[in-house]
């Protein structure tokens, strides 16, 4: 953890609802800073991108290569 302040890079996330209430909360996203830029929420991919062993929908894991 850290702070926010003037001349410091941040990766965070800004969120329209509580997930600790709902972890689909999640998926309501405001913002997204990533190294201190605010990145630009419609050119995000509409579909994730998944990487090796991580648990897709079907319950597989995501293969690389």
């Amino acid at each position: 953890m850290g702070t926010i302040e003037p001349g410091k890079r941040a990766d965070f996330v800004v969120l329209d609802a509580d997930p600790l209430a709902d972890p689909a909360h999640y998926r309501q996203l405001t913002s997204v800073v990533k190294d201190g830029v605010a990145i630009d929420l419609a050119r995000l991919p509409e579909h994730p991108v998944y990487t090796a062993g991580t648990p897709v929908p079907g319950g597989r894991a995501a293969a690389v290569g």
